[in-house]
Order: C-alpha cells, then sequence, then structure tokens
C-alpha cells in the first residue's frame, strides 16, 4: 500500500503550527490512483488538530531518553 507524507513548516515563526497531510491506501485503493489523506495540524501547545474539521485528535506521548 502506498503512503505519502507532506510536511509544511513554518521557517520564520517557530511558535506557528506545523501542517502536516497523511495519505494512506487501504483495501479499496487502486493502483495510478491518489490515495484519501488528512491533514493534521500540530500545534505549539503540543496538541493536534484535524485542519479540515477543527476537532482535536487523539495523541499519545513519549519519550526519548
Amino acid at each position: 500500500m502506498p503512503t505519502r507524507l507532506e510536511v509544511k513548516v513554518p521557517v520564520k515563526d517557530r511558535y506557528q503550527a506545523v501542517q502536516m497531510t497523511v495519505a494512506v491506501g487501504g483495501p479499496q485503493w487502486k493502483k495510478n490512483t491518489r490515495a484519501p489523506g488528512r491533514t493534521i495540524e500540530f500545534r505549539p501547545d503540543r496538541t493536534a488538530i484535524d485542519a479540515e474539521t477543527g476537532k482535536p485528535l487523539k495523541q499519545h506521548y513519549s519519550r526519548l531518553l
């Protein structure tokens, strides 16, 4: 299955939200077509929002040792 990531990172304002578009083809995906996707906005307060609906997404935090 194809996976495609697009990340938009603000350069001038480090406290601005970052958007990432994720597209993952499922069982209905056909070759040479664009897989359905979702744009996620990561905010500086460590929240993730669905950019199209404005709804917060569930999150799991992990730490790097």
